[in-house]
């Protein structure tokens, strides 16, 4: 079980890995362009949003495919193989018999590319809304940065890093 446990572990860590570099990648773009005025900075932040979607879109999300490309059948693999030893064990407890074997065959590979592709359709779901959720923590962000500087209580960057580091407790 603890193979088991280490590769859901690694799916894990991929997408948390990538929430990591859509925050890093957020909080970047905001700390540019101090020297603008307040109207100008927002205005710059907001045209600059379909750039950061379209980075997001064809760095990371298109990390995540290719890790999902690689990696999901091994996992699925894994699982499945396991699943059919300890099965097989359970029958030679509970009937006493050695003999009972399990061969992989066309069935084992048809079904594990079944989960696979259907696993793959699910976290693939899961890049539109990391896309979208982008959108809606950066507008976010530069609203929080506008306000913090209007109402006198910080820094644009100050206000910025206040969502971001809401954003990041959540995830």
């Amino acid at each position: 079980m603890a193979k088991i446990d280490d590769l859901t572990l690694e799916v894990g860590r991929v997408y948390a890995q990538a929430e990591r570099d859509i925050i890093q990648r957020i909080a970047n773009r905001l700390k540019r362009d101090k020297t603008l005025s307040i109207e100008q900075w927002e205005t710059r932040k907001l045209r600059e949003l379909q750039t950061l979607r379209s980075g997001i879109e064809k760095q990371i999300t298109a990390k995540l495919d290719n890790f999902n490309d690689k990696e999901l059948q091994g996992i699925i693999q894994e699982l499945y193989n396991q699943g059919s030893k300890d099965a097989t064990a359970d029958l030679r407890k509970v009937y006493k018999i050695d003999e009972i074997t399990t061969d992989f065959g066309k069935i084992d590979e048809q079904t594990i590319a079944n989960y696979t592709k259907a696993l793959k359709k699910s976290l693939g779901g899961t890049h539109l809304r990391m896309v979208r959720q982008t959108d809606d923590i950066y507008r976010k962000a530069v609203s929080r940065g506008v306000e913090t500087v209007l109402t006198g209580s910080g820094t644009r960057v100050e206000g910025s890093q206040r969502v971001l580091n809401e954003f990041a407790k959540k995830v």
